[in-house]
């Protein structure tokens, strides 16, 4: 996981709303949307995109996104027509 690599503290999984309520921050993931920080939660404000962690995770992942490999330049360069 990128945030632990990056030595921030999260925690993923399922969490009871007791559980919920009480973290700093809240954000999911997803390969669409990437990071998306919870602003409100229950009724409980949280710092949403303004959010230490959420902004630290964001430079993380942009710093990693830009050293993966498109399949074009795995591919040296050559399109392919899809089938």
């Amino acid at each position: 996981m990128l945030a632990r690599k990056a030595g921030l503290e999260v925690r993923e999984g399922f969490f009871k709303l007791v559980e919920a309520e009480a973290a700093e921050e809240i954000f999911f993931t997803n390969s669409i949307q990437e990071i998306v920080p919870v602003t409100t939660f229950c009724g409980k404000n949280y710092p949403g995109k303004e959010g230490q962690l959420v902004k630290a995770l964001h430079r993380h992942y942009e710093a990693h996104r830009e050293t993966l490999w498109s399949t074009y330049q795995l591919d040296g360069g050559q399109m392919h027509d899809e089938e």
